[in-house]
């Protein structure tokens, strides 16, 4: 399991010369619902419909929870409580802020924090468009990385790991990978899906 990220930098005030960098997630896709439960009741009695249900009921409550002025506590995974916003006056006769509830922060806990810190992270790294300039050796880990948490992958799963490289130049990528027996496409030529070949089955 791996955090993918990437570094940018700050605008920098005039005179300032040092640089200033911060990290930004690069997640590799948006999990679903659905899959989200498919996760959930595996190895359990609960059908997706049941789990499905349960899921609703406990955001309706936790909606309901916020609105009532609750701040909620999850064992095992944290607290959740309301951000607010106060926003100017619209005209000069109103001379208090509107004050709207605008978000939902999330404040994990302790065991949830050490988990995470925990997790390794890889950075994506700006890559050549030519396949000849990639490191290929970085796209070997990070792509060994994927397929140890996913078990499978498509190109377009892999771009967001490395945006910058175009689609072309990591489709050539993939497909050296499957004649050097590093990948085998279970999918069909024209929409390849990804597993581990013998060479990285060894």
């Amino acid at each position: 399991m791996a955090i993918y990220y990437d570094m940018y930098q700050s605008p920098q005030p005039e005179g300032e010369k040092k640089e200033k960098l911060y990290a930004r997630v690069k997640s590799i896709r948006t999990l679903t619902t659905d899959e989200l439960m498919k996760r959930v009741i595996d190895g359990t009695h609960l059908t997706k419909t049941q789990a499905r249900f349960v899921l609703g009921r406990v955001v309706d409550e936790l909606k309901t929870a916020v609105a009532q002025g609750f701040r909620i506590h999850v064992d095992e995974l944290g607290y959740f409580l309301p951000q607010i916003t106060a926003f100017p006056p619209k005209n000069h006769r109103s001379k208090s802020p509107k004050v709207c509830a605008t978000g939902l922060n999330f404040v994990p806990e302790k065991e949830v924090k050490q988990y995470l810190m925990s997790i390794n992270t890889v950075r994506t790294v700006n890559m050549h468009h030519a396949v000849n300039g990639i490191d290929k050796t970085a796209l070997d880990n990070a792509l060994r990385t994927c397929l140890e948490q996913e078990q499978t992958i498509t190109r377009r799963h892999f771009q967001f790991v490395y945006p910058d490289i175009s689609r072309t130049s990591l489709c050539n990528y993939l497909r050296q990978c499957v004649e050097q027996g590093k990948l085998r496409n279970i999918g069909t030529k024209n929409a390849p899906v990804y597993v581990a070949g013998k060479e990285w089955s060894k």
